[in-house]
């Protein structure tokens, strides 16, 4: 099973897409295998690192994460034999975490 590096934050500006690129660098000088995906609707800078070969997804539709498009990343992370780099951009941080929650994908962890 695949590991699943998801680099999220609410503010745009404090180095997500460069974490994401030095995560994958360092996946791919251990491993040789890494899938790397850049959901940032509005500054995709992760998808510009073309040794990287990341995948662009558009998740986002009227402010609204889209089912389908959704789906067509639990689909890659499932079908994935390599470890995953997702890098999210501010402006669907909420959004995606939600879908992730709501779809059982992702469980929220809560401080007792």
């Amino acid at each position: 099973m695949a590991n699943v590096h998801m680099i999220l934050q609410g503010k745009g500006g404090v180095g997500k897409s460069f974490i994401a690129s030095l995560l994958a660098q360092h996946q791919l000088a251990t491993t040789k295998s890494v899938m790397c995906i850049d959901t940032d609707p509005v500054n995709a800078t992760f998808a510009g690192f073309k040794a990287l070969n990341v995948k662009r997804l558009e998740l986002m539709e009227n402010d609204v994460i889209n089912a389908r498009k959704f789906d067509d990343l639990i689909e890659l992370i499932a079908a994935s034999q390599s470890d995953i780099v997702i890098d999210n951009g501010a402006s669907t941080f909420i959004a995606l975490s939600r879908a992730m929650i709501i779809s059982g994908v992702w469980k929220e962890k809560r401080a007792v």
